[in-house]
């Protein structure tokens, strides 16, 4: 037996020995998360949206964009593919921009196509989608790109200031005066701009000009804010003038161009010795436009003195022909503005439409009357009536990966929305394809509150292929639109694991571990037969059974006969 124990454990020893050979030059295949894929991109150096659904830098009306598309597998470059193109403007009233085009990948996986911004500023101003397709190994590939379009350097106000840098609108011969250009760039990064400023007088005549090089504005719609000075010549013609202003790409010698239009701004220029009453409400505006009777609505009015001497008036409100409220202003500086708040309460004011309106009281020499009194717009009264709405919607259903195992659990965002007035409480359900992928419950959605609930999709047992994902919430009592209860999302792949893929690494080690313990075991039998073998030949030759068998085994002498 003690054999037969000792040629079971050479055996097993030399399995475990080959089995951790194998182990080691086995090379593990894992799931790759890459596939086929496209990404979309534009020929800018930086923030060109290079990355799944990207954004590139902005282009400009009249600029050539070129848009190229990545088709690769598995990190490797796919030539030779056709990839389709559509290529979407802003939606607006004038004309809806639409491109299609295909071009080939080239031997390193790229394809290309190219278009101008057309001129139109009307049409063409806003947000572009490019959209990217391809098929790569009998899946289907997408990929999204925007950009915006638009002046990529725009003036967006400009006003004329004193030497203390008060907003002024009177100047006098040989007086400073400070032209204020607010600006906002489209563009991703930082941009380079010459300002230009010219001054015209009454009889368009160019009386000054200043320019500043090398003004840094802002990515992303930062406002900031330029400032040029420039002096009132003694020969200017006395009346309305025009501070024109322009940005240019670099100084125009050097050969700057427009990046947008030219935008003006209008000034008097007085003689000092002239005096001049002049002022004005240049605005009024209701916090609200639509109320409940017993609402305070709040007002504010602009005022200006656009004379060259300080002045102290009245301003009135009006609903209608009833006063709202009046208030004083306390000797306003020339060229100045000031903004006044008045809170209308509307308790005793029956339902109906009624216009907002305030008068400024001239002041003693003024003869300029038209611009003291401004008509807004119409403020909507109606009683207080709780309206109770039902109405709950789906906005967008965002899964994690587009690309999935079968086996795997895919999480799958669906964002809610309450449009109703009122908390409610649903059932949400998530479909792959015409079959159910799971049921959550959203409880207690406050009124006009979002919501996202997160699906765990397990794919197991799952066929292969494409299935398209869709959300539906199950209307709430009382609810009529129901039609955007239901949010139908893009296609996610289910790709199917190859074998290595479907035996995880941990069986092979358990295995080992699993042989390792048997051959401890049989190693421990072994050496305990062998022991208990090798006491029992030492008892046999020691104590009674020794001399038992020793006496026995003694050498008998023959008896001889006498």
């Amino acid at each position: 037996m003690n054999a037969r124990v000792k040629k079971i454990a050479v055996a097993i020893t030399a399995t475990a020995i080959l089995m951790a050979l194998i182990l080691g030059s086995l090379h593990f295949a894992f799931p790759s998360a890459n596939g086929a894929q496209i990404d979309l991109f534009t020929q800018r150096e930086l923030f060109n949206g290079k990355g799944l659904n990207g954004t590139s830098n902005a282009f400009a009306p009249g600029e050539e964009v070129q848009v190229y598309a990545y088709v690769s597998y598995n990190n490797y470059e796919v030539p030779g593919v056709p990839v389709a193109f559509g290529v979407q403007g802003p939606a607006n009233s004038v004309y809806n921009i639409t491109l299609f085009a295909t071009a080939f990948t080239n031997e390193t996986g790229i394809a290309n196509v190219s278009f101008r911004i057309p001129q139109t500023i009307t049409a063409v101003f806003g947000n572009w989608t490019v959209a990217g397709n391809a098929r790569v190994d009998d899946v289907v590939v997408q990929d999204f790109l925007t950009f915006r379009v638009g002046w990529i350097v725009e003036i967006t106000s400009v006003r004329t200031l004193n030497e203390d840098y008060a907003s002024q609108e009177n100047f006098t011969l040989g007086e400073q005066i400070i032209v204020e250009l607010g600006l906002k760039s489209i563009a991703m990064t930082n941009t380079t701009t010459t300002l230009a400023v010219t001054l015209k007088d009454s009889l368009g005549h160019p009386i000054n000009s200043s320019e500043l090089t090398d003004f840094v504005v802002p990515s992303k719609q930062v406002a900031t804010y330029a400032y040029l000075t420039l002096i009132i010549p003694e020969n200017a013609s006395i009346g309305i003038a025009t501070a024109y202003a322009c940005a240019y790409t670099m100084p125009i010698p050097l050969g700057g161009v427009a990046y947008g239009p030219e935008v003006s701004a209008e000034f008097r220029i007085v003689s000092s010795t002239i005096m001049i009453h002049d002022i004005a409400v240049l605005g009024v505006f209701p916090l609200v436009n639509f109320a409940h009777i017993g609402d305070v609505i709040g007002i504010n009015v602009l005022v200006k003195n656009e004379g060259n001497y300080a002045e102290s008036f009245n301003v009135t409100t009006f609903y209608n022909e009833s006063t709202i409220g009046v208030m004083f202003v306390n000797n306003l500086e020339a060229g100045a503005n000031g903004t006044l708040f008045f809170s209308w309460s509307t308790q005793n004011v029956g339902e109906g439409n009624y216009t907002i309106s305030a008068f400024a009281s001239p002041v003693a020499g003024e003869q300029n009357l038209a611009n003291n009194y401004l008509v807004d717009g119409i403020v909507r009264i109606e009683s207080r009536i709780l309206v109770v709405v039902h109405d709950i919607a789906i906005l967008n259903v965002v899964p994690s990966s587009t690309s999935v195992l079968i086996g795997d659990i895919l999480n799958v965002n669906v964002l809610l929305k309450n449009n109703g007035t009122i908390s409610e409480s649903f059932s949400v359900i998530l479909y792959y394809g015409q079959n159910i992928a799971g049921v959550l419950r959203e409880t207690d959605l406050a009124a006009t509150s979002e919501a996202t609930l997160t699906f765990d999709w397990n794919t197991t047992g799952i066929a292969k292929g494409n299935y398209k994902l869709a959300a539906f919430a199950i209307p709430v009592a009382g609810e009529t639109n129901t039609a955007n209860n239901y949010f139908v999302d893009g296609t996610v792949t289910l790709v199917q694991r190859s074998r290595s893929e479907s035996i995880p690494l941990w069986f092979f080690w358990f295995l080992l571990a699993l042989l390792l313990a048997l051959i401890v075991i049989l190693l421990l039998l072994w050496f305990y037969y062998r022991r208990q073998g090798k006491k029992s030949e030492d008892s046999f030759y020691s104590g009674w059974s020794a001399w038992y068998y020793s006496y026995n085994m003694q050498p008998k002498t023959p008896r001889t006969k006498a």
